[in-house]
């Protein structure tokens, strides 16, 4: 059982906040759509119940969950790699810093675009040079192993397993290239959002 006196209190994702209320600016995101949020957790439900969404799916591959955890939304049990869902079957698809968290990174965005008639949101580390310096000088991690640790050694690490998984960083050319080999047919659009988070 974790001692949790002596944790710091759960950081608010305020960059989440605001890239969902410029997407609705934007017209990208819209509050009456019908969403579903893959790796998700309560921070996806706080942030979405108060942008005012009313159509969420919360879903996790976490054991732990009951099913009873983030009214006024609805909550399914997927794996983000292999969603047992229909094509298109969502207006929009969200991953707030959870893809890192699969065993193929990849696979998992191709099944959130999958599943998505008009848009995905994706929020992971960005793959930089200073990132890259950060690590080199244990400024930062290459395998997760903090996330793990805080999760009693048994959850938090690769498909929430306790194997700490490796914090897989992306760029924007990854993403369209493999975006556009999935889908050679269509003209995405894609935007970006940026927010430098030191580790403490």
């Amino acid at each position: 059982m974790r001692d949790r006196k002596n944790e710091l209190p759960e950081k608010k994702d305020d960059f989440y906040e605001t890239t969902v209320k410029w997407l609705i600016y934007k017209g990208v995101l819209a509050r009456e759509m019908k969403v579903l949020v893959v790796c998700g957790g309560h921070v996806d439900r706080d942030v979405l119940l108060k942008a005012g969404f009313t159509d969420v799916t919360i879903s996790n591959l976490d054991s732990r969950l009951a099913g009873n955890e983030f009214p006024p939304f609805r909550w399914s049990y997927h794996d983000a790699e292999k969603l047992e869902l229909p094509d298109e079957e969502f207006d929009f698809c969200i991953a707030h810093n959870g893809l890192h968290h699969c065993a193929s990174p990849h696979r998992a965005l191709l099944e959130m675009f999958r599943v998505a008639k008009k848009g995905v949101l994706v929020s992971e580390p960005r793959d930089t040079l200073l990132v890259r310096l950060g690590i080199r000088f244990n400024f930062g991690q290459d395998y997760e192993t903090a996330a793990v640790e805080g999760d009693g050694f048994g959850f938090g690490g690769m498909r929430n397993s306790g194997i700490p998984n490796y914090v897989y960083r992306w760029t924007e050319r990854e993403i369209e290239k493999t975006i556009r080999s999935f889908c050679p047919w269509g003209q995405s659009r894609f935007f970006y959002r940026h927010a430098l988070r030191v580790p403490w």
